[in-house]
């Protein structure tokens, strides 16, 4: 199974929705379902069952024996908004979902908002593959909007921000494209801004009947209504909402439904705050319901932007009720969480969470709910530095936290790994963890980079290094090796001084893990062989055979020399390889240098990497290839033991553009040997 997970408003459904026209353009027997369109009736699979007209698990099995399926179940967050009694939809799709799952030739795709997704005991301990779909970034939101006669050179970060999810850049063009300086900074302001305008253009009574539906919907718990009921009282309002794209119908035109399920959201809320309900009582009143939790989440929003001390009141209501519902416990917490410029009164609600003696749960939500708020950030520093300085489980905790806080607090972020955990073997992991998605690199992540890379004592954190070298090589080519440099010779320096009970053999095992080492090798050759090279030397020297005084050959040894051949594809060995042909490619004097100074060595596999770069400068610089050739016997027999296939590539080569005089000296040597 596969879930599709985003902020609403990202296009979760919008995708899904193309995706399953593909699908059935291509031929692929498609079932999709909108998990808030079924019936509340619905609490098994038999019930599914009714509902489409078909035993769906068998029919699913009889076409995926002859044809490709996919299952899809979009919104499936809408029916985790329902707790206990309630929840008996949500449990018939996923006992659909987990039933036909395994069946061969069968897909099933979910989508859900993350939040619910991950707080959501159901759906969290679904065995599926994650893909979270993320906004677009504002580059292109801008090509689009100047691609409109529109300059946003000039329009608020906030403003941007909104904007680059696309169901509000729809609402923005459909209605405020004609703004030439947006004025909201945020969705509910843009929200605000589209019903001003669909009132000046339709009428007011035209968004009292879009409130007049929202209200319905949550009273009865449905995001779906019959339409005939409310179109003896607005008729006219409805073809507006049409027209507006606010509202949409089913097929046929029997149900109605809002363009987007926040849209919904944020005029409950409005109903609800214009109306001066008590926030607190109505959600004691009504914690089992579908949609106590968006209204709660969109009431506190539209609250504290347009009446803090009414918001004030309400929060401190709910945040001091004994009995509220873990689920709207963690909803508070989660609001709290994400606001980016928490003020004083906000900080004295959620930081005890976070004090020793606190309930674990609550903190390890609070400390999610914070990532990605630089104005959380700033009230932690001691918090942080107690919490890393403690065992490394519970430092574990902040890595989240900190390494999203490496985007906007990189030099904070750097110091507290530096003094708390930089030095402790056992907290090196989270260390590396916190640079897992750096791509910009100062010198300072650097140099920590490197610094944690020369103290590993074994290959436990090997893919946490090769992927941050992946990561630093993408921004700072030439710096990148120094790292992996630095890591393969603490490794080997490990197992040569006892401190690592792993071996010589295991240090090269890690081969089969060596994916993206080609691509930080080709960005930078010289670099990467000049950091690499003595550690490969090493190695080579420590696997290679005694010298035989009876054979004109070099050093031969069976655990990496040669890359290219039929047995030994190792990653790293093949990096080197193409780092040595990209250096020749790229600078064939300074190769030459490199031949030279390397050109005494005794192992078989030092010369058959300096023949594949010599191979690629042969027509340019035919004399230093034969310079070479001449220069020792053993030259003329480079390969794999009994064969010289290297020397023979690199003599086919090199004739062509030698004069005959020097094709005739190399002649005799070949003949002349051994």
């Amino acid at each position: 199974m596969i879930v599709l997970l985003g902020p609403p408003g990202v296009g979760k459904s919008a995708l899904l929705a193309r995706l399953g026209n593909r699908l059935t353009a291509d031929g692929v027997v498609l079932l999709a379902l909108k998990a808030d369109q079924l019936p509340q009736t619905i609490k098994t699979v038999a019930d599914i069952d009714r509902e489409v007209g078909v035993p769906v698990v068998e029919t699913l099995r009889g076409l995926a024996a002859e044809r490709r399926v996919v299952l899809l179940i979009d919104q499936l967050d809408a029916l985790s908004e329902l707790m206990d009694q309630q929840s008996q939809r949500l449990s018939a799709l996923l006992g659909l979902a987990q039933a036909v799952a395994d069946m061969p030739n069968l897909q099933v795709i979910l989508s859900s908002r993350e939040f619910e997704y991950r707080n959501d005991v159901r759906l969290s301990t679904l065995k599926t593959e994650a893909v979270t779909l993320q906004p677009p970034p504002w580059e292109a939101v801008e090509r689009f909007l100047v691609a409109r006669n529109l300059d946003p050179s000039g329009w608020s970060g906030e403003a941007r921000e909104v904007l680059r999810l696309p169901q509000h850049l729809s609402l923005f063009v459909a209605h405020l494209d004609g703004q030439q300086k947006p004025g909201f900074t945020s969705y509910h302001g843009l929200l605000e801004e589209v019903l001003d305008k669909v009132a000046r253009d339709y009428g007011p009574r035209t968004v009292e009947a879009a409130e007049h539906i929202a209200a319905t919907m949550g009273e009865e718990e449905e995001l779906s209504l019959g339409a005939a009921r409310f179109r003896p009282t607005w008729t006219e309002e409805l073809r507006a909402l049409e027209a507006a794209r606010l509202i949409a119908y089913s097929e046929g035109r029997v149900k109605l439904s809002f363009s987007h399920q926040t849209l919904a959201d944020y005029l409950r809320a409005r109903v609800f705050v214009r109306d001066g309900q008590s926030l607190a009582d109505f959600i004691r009143a009504r914690q089992e319901s579908l949609f106590v939790r968006p209204t709660l989440w969109t009431a506190l929003a539209f609250l504290r932007t347009n009446s803090p001390a009414i918001y004030r009141r309400q929060f401190a209501a709910l945040w001091g009720q004994p009995g509220l519902r873990p689920h709207l416990r963690f909803l508070l917490i989660a609001f709290l969480g994400q606001l980016s410029d928490p003020d004083d009164q906000e900080a004295a609600w959620l930081l005890p969470l976070l004090d020793d003696g606190a309930d674990r749960t609550l903190r390890r939500k609070a400390l999610a709910a914070m990532v990605d708020s630089p104005g959380w950030f700033e009230r932690l520093p001691l918090r942080l530095a107690g919490w890393m300085a403690a065992a490394p489980e519970e430092a574990w905790e902040t890595v989240a936290l900190l390494s999203k806080a490496m985007g906007f607090a990189g030099d904070s972020v750097l110091a507290l790994v530096e003094r708390h955990w930089a030095a402790r073997p056992e907290t090196r992991q989270h260390a590396l963890s916190i640079l897992w998605d750096v791509t910009h690199w100062t010198p300072r992540a650097s140099a920590l980079a490197e610094r944690l890379a020369g103290d590993v004592d074994s290959g436990d954190v090997h893919h946490l290094i090769l992927h941050v070298v992946e990561r630093l090589s993408q921004d700072q080519p030439a710096q990148a090796p120094q790292v992996l440099g630095r890591y393969l010779g603490a490794c080997l320096t490990a197992i040569q001084t006892g401190r690592s009970s792993e071996s010589m053999s295991d240090l090269l095992g890690h081969g089969t893990n060596w994916y993206g080492v080609d691509a930080i090798a080709s960005r930078a050759p010289q670099a990467f062989l000049g950091a690499v090279w003595e550690w490969l030397l090493t190695m080579l020297e420590f696997f290679a055979s005694e010298d035989d005084p009876l054979v004109n050959r070099y050093r031969w040894d069976h655990s990496m020399a040669f890359p290219a051949g039929r047995y030994n594809r190792q990653g790293l060995p093949e990096a080197i390889a193409a780092a040595v042909k990209a250096f020749a490619e790229q600078d064939a004097d300074g190769f030459r240098a490199f031949v030279a100074a390397n050109s005494r060595s005794h192992l078989m596999a030092v010369h058959h990497l300096l023949s594949l770069g010599l191979e690629g400068i042969a027509t340019i610089r035919p004399n230093a290839v034969l310079d070479y050739l001449l220069g020792d016997p053993r030259r003329l027999a480079i390969g794999e033991a009994g064969y010289a296939q290297d020397s023979e590539r690199l003599i086919t080569a090199v004739v062509p553009a030698l004069p005959p005089r020097d094709a005739l000296r190399l002649e005799q040597a070949i003949i002349a040997w051994p």
